[in-house]
């Protein structure tokens, strides 16, 4: 027995000694995880401060920049300090160009531009009490006036006091704008821009445009943007009278180049100045002597697609200068379907009236309403004279027996 468990004692040793760590087995895990926990510790070590010190740097950055875009100096509208000064600012000019006689004859304010804060000259001092009292608050103003031929640069300071409110301080000053050389001149209407030649094609397309455009009708300017969707309508300028347009100069958008930087030679898509005239009246045509007078233009880019064939269309339109980023059907107003209302009187007509987002349906419901109150006043007026009736033959009655 003893022999037996001795044995045993012995094969159990054995097996915990092939468990030993020996020089020809790979290394155990929990050294592993040891020498991986003690280097995480010694790099945490040296790179906490760092880390933290960045934080630091870019919350102080952070808070640096939220203060600048509060303070005046950036003109920063939401600030009460700014928008009462303006405020101030603005009546003073407005009295100091009305006053007689006036600093600059027929002076009109035509904008602000900016307000910034004045910087001190030098660090605020000490008070008697050894705490340092900042300097006073002065922020400058900045307008734009025009005069009868010459364009200025007019400004005026404002002392804000957080407690004593705004005080403008002296006189606004008057600094002319220099003109424009006299050679200085646009080489395109649009920048980097190569002209291309619109064909005649593409003029009568355009002056299609122009005509629905000016006075027309919603569904009759969709026919002519050619655009498929049923829920799209289109608003034209109503009230007005068109009178004639050209084309001064035409372009490719910027996806149109080539590689080179070249335009294609028959681009299917082309960017054109459009310059409209129209007429608001009769009376805009003729001057006071009955001559016909020189009508001002209004400039608009248009967007041309199927340029290179016969039947070009007018597919987005916008400001002049906004040729390059035009989208096809983007004028398109969804959802919706543009009506113009009819109108009955004479004076409606002429002052242009409009209903827009009126259905046909709206309309239709109209008209049954008003053929159902007109179908209701029928039977009253009837019965109505039938009482009249009923009530002479009455009388009638009564004369004869009298």
């Amino acid at each position: 027995m003893s022999r037996r468990a001795n044995k045993k004692h012995i094969d159990a040793w054995a097996d915990d000694v092939e468990e030993a760590p020996r020089a020809e087995l790979p290394e155990d895990k929990s050294e592993k995880r040891r020498r991986w926990m003690r280097w995480y510790f010694l790099s945490m070590g040296f790179a906490m401060p760092v880390i933290v010190f960045a934080g630091f740097v870019s919350t102080q950055e952070m808070a640096s920049s939220i203060e600048d875009l509060s303070a005046p100096s950036a003109m920063g509208e939401e600030s009460s300090a700014v928008v009462e000064s303006r405020a101030a600012a603005t009546i003073a000019v407005e009295e100091w160009l009305s006053a007689e006689p006036s600093p600059l004859p027929q002076g009109r304010v035509l904008s602000w531009n900016w307000a910034q804060e004045v910087p001190d000259l030098k660090e605020p001092e000490r008070g008697s009490g050894g705490e340092i009292e900042p300097w006073d608050t002065i922020i400058a103003h900045d307008f734009t006036v025009v005069g009868k031929s010459t364009t200025f640069s007019v400004q005026v300071n404002t002392l804000v006091d957080p407690v004593g409110g705004v005080l403008v301080m002296g006189t606004p000053s008057l600094l002319p704008y220099a003109p424009a050389a006299s050679g200085v001149s646009a080489q395109a209407l649009w920048p980097g821009a190569m002209s291309v030649s619109a064909s005649e094609a593409v003029e009568q397309a355009i002056n299609q445009w122009a005509k629905t455009f000016v006075g027309g009708e919603p569904r009759d300017l969709r026919l002519v943007v050619g655009d498929p969707v049923a829920t799209h309508s289109y608003m034209p300028m109503v009230g007005a009278e068109f009178h004639s347009s050209e084309v001064t100069e035409a372009t490719v958008q910027p996806e149109m180049y080539t590689p080179e930087g070249q335009v294609p030679p028959d681009p299917e898509q082309i960017v054109a100045r459009v310059e409209l005239t129209i007429l608001w009246g009769e009376e805009d045509e003729l001057d006071d002597r009955g001559d016909v007078r020189e009508l001002q233009v209004i400039s608009y880019d248009v967007l041309v697609d199927r340029a290179n064939t016969a039947a070009p269309q007018v597919v987005a339109w916008g400001g002049a200068g906004s040729g390059p980023t035009l989208e096809a059907y983007q004028n398109a107003v969804d959802g919706r379907e543009l009506v113009m209302s009819s109108t009955s009187s004479d004076d409606e007509e002429s002052d242009g009236e409009q209903g827009t987002e009126i259905g046909e349906t709206q309309d239709t419901a109209d008209e049954d309403s008003e053929d159902a109150e007109s179908d209701k006043e029928e039977p009253k007026k009837e019965k109505k004279s039938k009482k009249e009736k009923e009530a002479k033959k009455k009388n009638d009655d009564k004369k004869k027996d009298k």
